[in-house]
């Protein structure tokens, strides 16, 4: 088999790189060519054949203060559909997506009682859309870690008993006939959609449930580790003589920080009520939301002492507590990071916000459509 010259690889890479730029943002021909350092010449060739290809779609004609009236470049939403399938604590969703993204058809359902009988359930769904929509592009699956991305393996997440050691992957591609699927941990997900929509490429995206997920951006590639597993801020341990963690670890930041356990600090029956209440002045559930702060902020020290990313970012049920998060987060990093004398770390909320978890599932399937 013969391997592609480097001419034929940079024309690859510049592809790549002119749809990426399209799907951040409706982009011009000139700005393309601005923003890459290409010719116009170069752009124009790459976009013509995109457009042929149907991948790209022609808008509508901007105003401009020269007097030109440049055409918007944008993906093209009906080039291809994807379906996403996200399992979470609560249960599962089945989503169909266009290929920018944006939702058609959802389904969900609380988990059966055995993994073979969601495994039929969530399958049954993804039939149904394959007889639909016949241009499916692939699947992407997401869940809570840890887990096994290479091997498509969900490992021993906490609060998900039901599939321990299940090869998601593996059943899905049984169940539907469907090659094609890309499975990550939710956080991992989450944050390759965030530098999508947020147009970001050095940042720490944050996640607490029932634990304190993380996945960490860096020079717009996602850092994974050796094997999949870094990144895990949650066992950052803040007490090596606290409570013991299913990690084996002891004093785990999770331990502190944890949505049901602040809910719980602050007398709430969950962390969204607790959120609620806070914002109207009650005064347990702000102390208990100022201390989830201060913990988180206590952890995001030594991954910043270590790291020092451009910004943080609070995704999932911690975008409802950020009033009182955002400001406490940067009081504790700006009296103990290391680089608190030159430079301040951004915080802020995602902006994904909603169905942020079906678009991250969509998002996987479109990142390595364009790797390839």
């Amino acid at each position: 088999m013969n391997k592609p010259n480097n001419s034929s690889l940079m024309k690859a890479q510049n592809r790549i790189n002119i749809l990426n730029l399209i799907r951040t943002e409706p982009v011009s021909r000139a700005e393309i060519a601005r923003k890459t350092g290409l010719t116009r010449a170069a752009v124009s060739l790459i976009v013509d054949n995109l457009l042929k290809e149907n991948l790209v779609i022609e808008g509508d004609a901007v105003k401009s203060l020269n007097g030109r009236h440049p055409t918007l470049l944008h993906l093209n939403p009906s080039a291809f559909y994807i379906i996403g399938i996200d399992i979470s604590r609560q249960g599962w969703l089945v989503v169909l997506t266009d290929f920018s993204g944006n939702i058609i058809k959802n389904f969900s359902e609380e988990f059966k009682k055995t993994e073979s009988d969601t495994v039929n359930a969530i399958s049954k769904n993804i039939n149904q859309l394959k007889k639909e929509y016949k241009n499916i592009l692939g699947v992407g699956i997401i869940a809570p870690g840890p887990v096994d991305q290479e091997n498509g393996v969900i490992l021993n997440p906490p609060d998900l008993k039901l599939f321990n050691n299940f090869n998601i992957v593996k059943a899905i591609k049984d169940a539907t006939g469907i090659d094609n699927i890309c499975f990550k941990k939710d956080t991992n997900a989450l944050a390759l959609a965030e530098k999508v929509t947020g147009n970001r490429d050095n940042f720490l995206y944050l996640l607490a449930d029932s634990g304190l997920g993380s996945a960490y951006i860096k020079n717009g590639s996602l850092f994974q580790g050796a094997s999949g597993f870094g990144c895990e801020i949650g066992h950052i341990s803040l007490n090596i003589f606290g409570e013991t963690c299913f990690c084996g670890n002891k004093g785990c930041a999770e331990l502190y920080t944890a949505n049901p356990r602040i809910a719980k600090t602050g007398g709430q029956k969950d962390y969204n009520t607790l959120c609620f209440n806070a914002l109207n002045g009650d005064k347990k559930a702000i102390s208990a939301l100022n201390y989830q702060g201060e913990m988180l902020g206590l952890t995001l020290v030594s991954f910043i002492n270590l790291f020092e990313p451009e910004g943080i970012i609070l995704g999932g049920d911690l975008i409802n507590g950020s009033f009182i998060l955002v400001p406490k987060i940067k009081e504790t990093i700006e009296k103990q990071a290391l680089s608190r004398a030159t430079r301040k770390i951004d915080v802020c909320v995602s902006s994904l916000k909603e169905d942020a978890r079906a678009k991250a599932c969509a998002n996987l399937v479109i990142e390595n459509y364009l790797a390839r």
